[in-house]
């Protein structure tokens, strides 16, 4: 009995060892849940617990949807909890869990399903349709004002809505951070202007207003208009407006110029960097356009210089060259010009009058021009609204344009175009541009020849100017499509199906 005692003593205590307490026991997945944003029905909150702390990614794919996965998120102990976008509407999703621990290999934790909303009432009657070809790009990012709409959009290459964000006022200009984040201007006609910066999930990070308490930053001058060009360190460029009084012609007048404006969304500051007034002489440096007083809103903090003031300049777009210069477009003077880095002077100027390249082809010049940048091969790539083109230089049509600059010869020339068949004249906004692959997305977006609701064209093509895509846009109440950005993915999301679908 004595041994018999002392054999299972002996066992109880190997059992004690291999099996340890079950307090100690990773839980089993729980408490998982996958739930539609209550403001966004394109974004589907997923959360829960794992077996183990480590990186958690979803993998999500629907019937007619090849498979994608999230950016890993690192749990917080064994919880963890992200967001799932790039969806259609109304579609119903499967969905994995994935666990990677240590050993880097992410495994199984998990499946479900969850289904998509309906697109908010503005954008149900949206039309955005593949006409033409497949597009190469991921999405198209497009700002998106319409009937009981003001945001922005992101499309997929079927043409879907994958993504949207409602804002309360209209958006006009927009950028991608490098961390998906969101930059962009809101127009208020009655209240002003205010730049903007959102998480994908819509929630402001940053914001600030052109006319803060004391009244400063903006009053009484133009409103904050163009452009958002990220800078490091957290800065933003866009473009403003000074007004000054000029004598022309021995008569005073109001004169709108162009300005560069620093945003610090660290410290929530606007400096001024330049007037325009300051490189260039309203008098002489002008155009017939530079005459206009209507069809703008920066004329005033609270336009109360409206019908008074002239456009001298209509600047519209910035960039930044390799050596430091700062490329200015300025619409109403068919001109573009490099600032020195210091803002102190200009080093060239292309188009228009006093413009130190010449252009061997006359056809080969620009008029109200848009979305001006240096390629990385040194070539000025735009879009070419042809307002006011002369007949001799083919009249009012639209394209995109490459130039190359000639430093030895100042010369430019024409070394590719995209115009479409049959031209399309966009005789305001538009942008162009290149994919990493070398095809170029142009949008024309302005239609002067339907009535609402307008419709809006958007090509992709390839390096010999031929369609590799082509989508047209429209929606009740769309005064325009200001440009149309081609980005990877809205918040870390790609296309996978590496990981096991089940």
């Amino acid at each position: 009995m004595g041994n018999k005692l002392q054999v299972i003593l002996v066992v109880a205590a190997v059992i004690t060892v291999l099996m340890p307490n079950a307090s100690c026991v990773a839980p089993p997945p729980q408490n998982i849940t996958a739930t539609v944003d209550n403001k966004n029905s394109l974004i589907v909150h997923i959360q829960g617990s794992v077996k183990a702390s480590g990186e958690v990614i979803i993998q999500y794919w629907s019937q007619s949807i090849d498979p994608f996965v999230t950016a890993p998120v690192t749990t917080k102990g064994t919880s963890f909890s992200l967001e799932v976008m790039d969806l259609r509407p109304l579609t119903q999703y499967n969905f994995q869990v994935f666990l990677s621990t240590s050993s880097h290999t992410p495994v199984s934790q998990y499946q479900g399903t969850f289904t998509t909303g309906p697109l908010p009432p503005g954008l149900q009657n949206a039309k955005i349709q593949l006409t033409q070809g497949t597009p190469t790009y991921g999405l198209l990012l497009l700002d998106y004002n319409c009937t009981n709409f003001n945001g922005i959009v992101a499309v997929d290459g079927d043409d879907y809505i994958v993504w949207y964000y409602q804002n309360d006022d209209q958006v006009f200009t927009v950028s991608q951070e490098d961390n998906h984040g969101i930059v962009f201007n809101e127009v208020s006609l009655n209240v002003g202007y205010t730049m903007k910066e959102i998480a994908p999930d819509g929630v402001t990070s940053h914001s600030i207003d052109d006319i803060l308490a004391d009244g400063s930053l903006c009053a009484p001058h133009g409103r904050w208009n163009h452009e958002m060009l990220l800078r490091p360190d957290n800065k933003v460029w866009t473009i403003g407006a000074e007004i000054r009084t000029v004598n022309i012609n021995g008569k005073d007048t109001l004169q709108t110029g162009g300005t560069i404006e620093e945003w610090d969304m660290t410290k929530g500051t606007v400096t001024r960097l330049v007037s325009l007034f300051d490189l260039l002489d309203p008098v002489t440096d002008r155009t017939e356009e530079s005459n206009t007083t209507s069809g703008f809103f920066w004329q005033g903090n609270q336009n109360q210089y409206a019908g008074e003031t002239e456009d001298w300049t209509h600047t519209n777009s910035l960039d930044v060259l390799p050596n430091g210069d700062i490329l200015v477009s300025k619409r109403y003077l068919n001109q573009i010009i490099a600032v020195k880095p210091d803002f102190s002077g200009i080093d060239w100027k292309l188009g228009g009058q006093g413009s130190d390249f010449t252009f061997p082809n006359p056809s080969d010049q620009f008029y109200g021009q848009h979305d001006v940048q240096m390629l990385p091969n040194g070539d000025i790539l735009l879009f070419d609204n042809g307002l006011s083109r002369p007949d001799d230089h083919g009249g009012q049509y639209s394209r995109a344009e490459e130039l190359k600059l000639d430093f030895t010869t100042m010369t430019a020339t024409k070394v590719w175009e995209y115009r479409n068949v049959p031209d399309l004249f966009s005789s305001a906004v538009g942008s162009a541009i290149r994919l990493s692959n070398g095809n170029t997305v142009v949008d024309f977006g302005v239609d002067p020849v339907t009535e609402d609701p307008s419709i809006y064209t958007v090509v992709e093509a390839d390096s010999n100017g031929n369609v590799v895509a082509s989508t047209t846009i429209s929606s009740p109440g769309k005064g325009d499509q200001y440009r149309a950005i081609p980005i990877d993915s809205i918040n870390g999301e790609k296309k996978d199906s590496v990981l096991p679908v089940k």
